[in-house]
């Protein structure tokens, strides 16, 4: 659960324009992304990550099997985690793909001190406006006629502030992303919360929850624009509701700075680097 994009949901939301298989080595399984005809590793396998210095023979065979598949192209490992290493990668040292942000429980409710002194500035915005905002489960019929026009104008800003034809394409993916979780959420074991100020829906997010229930990645969240930094209410909210649960993977950044900016003043308690991993030929 540190790493939001190795979970399964991630694939499903995300993955357009890739198609995902099995391949093996040694009978041993192991994902296999191609796009455009070019083939990587998206998640390193399970059976590899528990010898960190990465010897196993494994990555020789790796590297050469892809290179021929790529017809000359060197071969990939995406998302693999912080502290593993091998000999083999001295060549093409590892490249920082993305940064996962926890929230911890205990800090982020207490809210103490000058480094929060942000969050407790918006949560008394907000209950100035609402002294009892409230968070309620994505429903299982018709949705809120607001939603359709909190997402319309959401995306809009979110393509207004792309830096870039690369950031614009990212908020295309962002909105086919929020169309799948409405209409998958329980295929996908997805929680849906809504935050509602004033009785009417302002804010909501995607989340799945390990199955102890003790943490969560947030796959997604959207906004009235109308409405700002509604985040923090939201957060204190998840967690006040499900009292078992001890932190929340905010996610990356996608390389957005203006996303990495909001999510870093969310003060998270843990950054979790993952790394892509050119394979030598």
């Amino acid at each position: 659960m540190f790493f939001s994009a190795c979970h399964p949901v991630s694939f499903f939301l995300n993955g357009r324009g890739v198609d995902l298989g099995i391949s093996s080595w040694e009978n041993r399984p192991f994902l296999l992304a191609r796009s455009g005809g070019y083939h990587w590793i998206p998640i390193p396998p399970d059976w590899i990550l528990d010898n960190h210095d990465l010897c196993d023979p494994f990555f020789g065979a790796l590297s050469e099997w892809l290179y021929d598949l790529n017809c000359g192209q060197p071969g990939r490992i995406d998302n693999l985690p912080m502290g593993v290493s091998s000999s083999l990668f001295q060549e093409t040292p590892p490249i920082r793909q993305d940064i996962d942000r926890i929230i911890l429980r205990d800090p982020y409710l207490r809210s103490a001190g000058n480094r929060y002194k942000s969050h407790r500035w918006e949560l008394n915005r907000l209950r100035r406006m609402d002294p009892s905002p409230e968070i309620h489960l994505w429903p299982e019929g018709p949705l809120p006629e607001r939603i359709a026009g909190i997402k319309s104008r959401f995306f809009e800003m979110r393509r207004q502030k792309a830096l870039n034809e690369l950031e614009w394409l990212l908020v295309e993916d962002l909105e086919q992303a929020h169309l799948i979780a409405e209409s998958q959420w329980a295929h996908l074991n997805l929680t849906g919360v809504i935050l509602s100020v004033q009785g009417r829906e302002v804010a909501w997010q995607w989340l799945a929850f390990s199955e102890s229930g003790t943490t969560a990645i947030c796959f997604l969240e959207s906004r009235d624009p109308l409405i700002n930094n509604v985040s923090t209410m939201m957060t204190h909210l998840v967690f006040e509701r499900f009292p078992n649960l001890a932190w929340i993977n905010m996610g990356g950044d996608s390389g957005i700075s203006g996303l990495a900016l909001a999510k870093d003043q969310d003060h998270p308690g843990i950054l979790v680097p993952g790394y892509s991993q050119s394979l030598p030929v």
